[in-house]
């Protein structure tokens, strides 16, 4: 029942009720192959790579391309320009693509009758109905950042529901401030739960990249969201229900 995937240099984990088809297996590889040939910057051959050496233009994207970067456009202006694809005039949609492939996946399980399951992809896990093994909601663990293979705190999920954390403990200080152009270096993680996979992976980095302000932002988004910073933890009130103590 659990299936593991590698692809784009990471691991794509799903746990799904009934087990997957060779069929289904198909059609998520073929969806995969295709986001990553589109939006790898560490492939040469990629759109985007070509894109960005000018050897392509805006009008030869594919509409995979065009769907990506109109939602990227449309969280850059939510989150205040805190979500950026955009560095030194060179685009990187690392900060979204992964969690509209998992949207995707999602979409092919259902198609497929597939109503329980959980994707895991590099982090970001998506849920839709219930554990079987377990009869109840799926339950996920937040890393320590400051310990290797340390759950933090445990969450009861919604039905349907995703989470997604961004943080400094296996890539250092990577998430850039795009409006003081430095890195962000005030939490050393935030985790946000959200019904949407690409609510909750955009809302994760944008939080991150805002530092101090994004407790503001939370509070007027009313954002399920959980920070960790110089070994304390910090979450409204809505998240820590979810919370086993």
């Amino acid at each position: 029942m659990i299936r593991k995937i590698q692809t784009m240099s990471m691991e794509l984990i799903i746990e799904s009720f009934p087990e997957l088809s060779e069929s289904v297996i198909d059609d998520i590889n073929n969806l995969l192959t295709l986001i990553d040939d589109t939006f790898n910057n560490y492939n040469s051959n990629s759109y985007i790579s070509k894109l960005n050496l000018k050897k392509k233009t805006i009008d030869d994207s594919p509409k995979v391309f065009k769907y990506v970067k109109e939602l990227a456009d449309e969280y850059r202006k939510k989150t205040n320009g805190y979500f950026e694809y955009e560095f030194n005039g060179f685009l990187n949609f690392n900060g979204i693509v992964k969690a509209y492939a998992i949207s995707k996946i999602k979409d092919i399980l259902l198609t497929n009758n597939i109503n329980n399951f959980l994707i895991n992809f590099g982090g970001d896990i998506k849920t839709h109905g219930i554990d079987l093994k377990v009869n109840n909601n799926w339950v996920v663990g937040i890393k320590n950042p400051y310990t290797k293979n340390d759950i933090l705190k445990r969450i009861k999920l919604y039905k349907n529901y995703s989470i997604s954390t961004s943080g400094s403990y296996e890539r250092g200080y990577h998430i850039l401030n795009p409006i003081l152009k430095k890195s962000a270096t005030y939490f050393d993680s935030v985790t946000v739960v959200s019904e949407s996979i690409i609510d909750s992976d955009v809302f994760a980095t944008a939080l991150y990249a805002m530092e101090d302000n994004a407790y503001t932002y939370i509070l007027e988004k009313n954002i399920l969201a959980l920070f960790i910073k110089n070994n304390k933890i910090y979450f409204n009130s809505n998240l820590q229900k979810l919370c086993n103590q």
